[in-house]
Formats: structure tokens, C-alpha cells, sequence
């Protein structure tokens, strides 16, 4: 950004070189490490599927299980698993992947099959 506020153009970089600057910053890809934090990964689970997640923020040692009844990719059906009633919930996706740390799929079916 210049001094303006405004993203730089052509015109700035070579303002910048009659300047005497002689570094400037060159964007490269950098390969490795864990996926983007934002991902989604709950909307790229297929109906089905049992998995245990962790809560980011909480630091304790107990995980949540819960069953993907219908994915809609941003709505996504989750049975809670662990309680001894059936627990039905619509979350978002995103904000349920943002919350939640995928630990494990316990159960993921066959192509083209799903159990409720």
C-alpha cells in the first residue's frame, strides 16, 4: 500500500526504485505444515460418517462423537452420539469446523451407502 491507502501499481515500483529501495517483497508458496485454519472440513464428510472432534478452546481431555445424518455442505444434520438419548442438531458447517478440531473417523461408509 502506498502512503495513500491504495494498493500499488506498475508506476509505484518504479517510484520506489528511483527511490533506492532495493528490496522488495516477492510472494512465493510455501509448502507443508497443517491445512488452512479456516478449512471446512465438517462439510467434506459424506452422510454417515462417526467421527470424535475436540473443542479448541477448551484444554480438558474429553472428545465429542457425533454421526452425520444429512450433509447439505453448509448445513450439515449431526446426531450427538455420546448421551444415552439421541441428540439431533443443524449446525453450520464452517462455524462447526472453526469450534471443533477433527480427531478421528471411527466409521465411514462405502461409496453410495449411508446408515441412520
Amino acid at each position: 500500500m502506498n502512503d495513500k491507502g491504495e494498493p500499488f501499481i506498475v508506476e509505484d515500483v518504479e517510484e520506489l526504485e528511483k527511490k533506492n529501495v532495493t528490496h522488495l517483497w516477492t510472494p512465493r508458496v510455501v509448502t507443508g505444515g497443517k491445512g488452512p485454519t479456516g478449512s471446512n472440513w465438517l462439510a467434506q464428510l459424506r452422510e454417515g460418517t462417526v467421527f470424535l472432534v475436540k473443542p479448541k478452546q477448551s484444554g480438558g481431555f474429553a472428545e465429542g462423537q457425533f454421526h452425520v445424518i444429512h450433509n447439505l455442505d453448509t448445513d450439515i444434520h449431526l446426531m450427538d452420539n455420546m448421551g444415552h438419548q439421541e441428540v439431533h442438531m443443524w449446525v453450520d458447517s464452517s462455524a462447526f469446523s472453526s469450534q471443533f478440531d477433527l480427531r478421528r473417523i471411527l466409521y465411514e461408509p462405502e461409496d453410495g451407502s449411508s446408515q441412520h
